[in-house]
């Protein structure tokens, strides 16, 4: 998703993401974009937010966050900050752009990562085929994971 915003233009995106999000990713999402922001000169630079309840905008740290950063584009996994932005005055995209990492249906107007939800519960089930063949039941000894790449 950096990749393709440096390549729209935006030269200072954001990350915002609710502690449980990134948690519940093992801290991908965080640690990514900290990895691909280490290349780039100190002053396109921001670091992530994160909060503990992204809905509510007294807590969120949000309008702060976007004044102090400056950034010009935000990467989220929440269809709330649109709202959230929004309320900040800001347009989108006039002022601010706004990603979807997790871009699904109900954010379809967005632009986004699809992470291939239905592929992926494709190869699971694909997995749980291959087992029932080798007459395996049960977890695996050594757990194994499937990732697929996501589209822009």
């Amino acid at each position: 998703a950096l990749r393709e915003v440096a390549a729209l233009g935006y030269e200072r995106p954001g990350l915002f993401l609710s502690r449980w999000s990134d948690s519940y990713g093992g801290w991908m999402t965080k640690g990514g974009f900290l990895a691909e922001q280490s290349g780039w000169p100190k002053q396109r630079r921001i670091p992530p937010l994160l909060c503990s309840d992204i809905a509510d905008p007294r807590t969120n740290g949000l309008e702060q966050w976007l004044e102090r950063w400056k950034p010009d584009c935000v990467l989220c996994a929440d269809g709330r900050v649109r709202d959230l932005i929004k309320r900040t005055g800001r347009r989108i995209p006039g002022d601010i752009g706004l990603v979807h990492l997790a871009w699904e249906r109900d954010v379809k107007t967005w632009a986004g990562v699809d992470q291939g939800h239905e592929a992926l519960g494709g190869a699971a089930v694909d997995i749980v085929i291959s087992q029932l063949r080798r007459n395996e039941s049960g977890g695996p000894s050594v757990p194994r994971t499937t990732s697929l790449p996501g589209t822009w």
